[in-house]
């Protein structure tokens, strides 16, 4: 439980002078305003859960998802209220339902990391087609639920289908990066004991693989997803393929080269995904973080140029988007 959840992002967040005001938010009685700051989501999608379609009202939810630094709050705090359906709890839980105590519209699914903003709330959104297609969702999730027809969605291309990928274990499950290596010890799989699944639980069937097509980080800057960084010599370094899936069920991550001695710290906090071919035809995706490790320490730049002993160790949190939709309808990330 969050006690002070008022001094956590995004209600602490400050006011961003230096940027644009893209999305102005608000509630249906206006107690709660809100602005986001970044132009484009880091994905949008449509969930046809049955926990979504009862606590929203309708037949589907539709969430474009930022990170939580992109917001700041104009008014409402005091009017806020959160609802966390795995526990059936009113208490600010992560995660949970954000909505307003006066009008009870909802606002948001608010995760671990990111915000899940539904885009019916901007103001923008109402006013402009433009801006309806930038918040255009890129996938539908649990798909098998949904209580209209499917011929809503016949221009959305194979968009049905993707997202569908998971881990058996959802919550967290918590793989050791290894450390930067002078040879080549070969690639590490990370998930021996958590098969990836089709997100409704059941086993991939026989030749039902997926390999990787990018591993990519999520730079708030730019609002992209990158696939390169700057190494310990200070050049730029290719990430593309680091972390992949292959082999039927397996992720693995390759040797990280002594050039690449900072990628665990640089990439701790940051929204990491991996996107997915399947060989049934379907499209998987991926989301989790990276947490360093505070019982480890990075290795140090010696004098002679070369890199110390110390291993960098760093906790791979995968927190697949669609199976935390599974567990408590809203992302986790």
């Amino acid at each position: 439980m969050s006690l002070d959840w008022e001094s956590n992002p995004p209600y602490s967040n400050v006011k961003q002078d230096d940027k644009l005001i893209k999305y102005n938010a608000s509630c249906y009685c206006g107690l709660v305003k809100y602005v986001i700051y970044d132009e484009y989501p880091v994905d949008s999608t449509y969930c046809h859960c049955h926990g979504c379609q009862q606590l929203q009202g309708a037949p589907y939810q539709w969430a474009c998802i930022f990170p939580k630094t992109s917001l700041y709050f104009l008014s409402g705090l005091d009017s806020l209220k959160f609802y966390n359906s795995d526990e059936n709890n009113q208490d600010h839980i992560l995660p949970c339902k954000v909505s307003c105590k006066q009008c009870s519209s909802p606002l948001a699914d608010e995760g671990r990391r990111m915000w899940l903003a539904f885009p019916q709330t901007f103001k923008q959104f109402r006013l402009s087609e433009t801006v309806r297609e930038k918040l255009k969702a890129s996938c539908h999730i649990f798909y098998g639920q949904r209580t209209i027809s499917s011929d809503c969605f016949k221009n959305d291309g194979n968009r049905a289908s993707t997202c569908i990928y998971a881990f058996t274990d959802p919550f967290y499950p918590s793989f050791t990066l290894p450390p930067a290596q002078p040879n080549s010890p070969g690639d590490v799989q990370l998930n021996k004991n958590n098969p990836i699944r089709l997100a409704n639980g059941s086993n991939l069937a026989v030749g039902q693989g997926c390999n990787s097509r990018t591993f990519s980080y999520y730079e708030t800057n730019s609002e992209q997803f990158l696939t390169t960084y700057i190494d310990i010599n200070r050049q730029n370094s290719s990430i593309v393929d680091i972390i992949y899936a292959t082999n039927h069920d397996q992720l693995y991550v390759r040797t990280i080269q002594l050039n690449q001695a900072n990628l665990a710290s640089f990439l701790a906090g940051k929204i990491l995904k991996i996107d997915l071919n399947c060989n049934n035809g379907l499209l998987g995706c991926a989301y989790f973080t990276v947490e360093s490790s505070s019982s480890n320490t990075l290795p140090t730049i010696l004098t002679s140029g070369s890199i110390s002993s110390q291993s960098i160790m760093s906790i791979i949190m995968l927190n697949l988007l669609c199976m935390h939709w599974l567990k408590n309808h809203s992302y986790i990330s």
